[in-house]
């Protein structure tokens, strides 16, 4: 069972609310997450903030559900149960 913290914060950790906080303060001039200085303050690689950043986000839009992805990138249901279409990917033979 979740404890109130974690209800609170959307099922995510202490330790995953912190980074997430982190990466909306520490930002480089272009807007991307400085994942240097987001190391240096956790006492982590870059590397590792970097892969828990993205596993973390990943938690957290799928424990928010489908309204929090912008409109663009939701999927209907058919197209979720859909099959890959593989054979789109293999260039046609034109020598035929």
């Amino acid at each position: 069972m979740a404890s109130s913290t974690q209800r609170d914060t959307f099922g995510l950790t202490g330790g995953e609310t912190r980074l997430l906080l982190l990466s909306t303060v520490f930002v480089n001039d272009d807007g991307k997450v400085d994942f240097e200085r987001i190391a240096k303050k956790t006492h982590v690689e870059p590397a590792s903030a970097k892969t828990v950043y993205g596993k973390t986000k990943k938690k957290l839009l799928k424990n928010l559900g489908d309204d929090a992805l912008p409109p663009t990138k939701r999927k209907s249901q058919s197209e979720a149960d859909a099959e890959p279409n593989f054979e789109a990917l293999v260039p046609a033979d034109d020598s035929e």
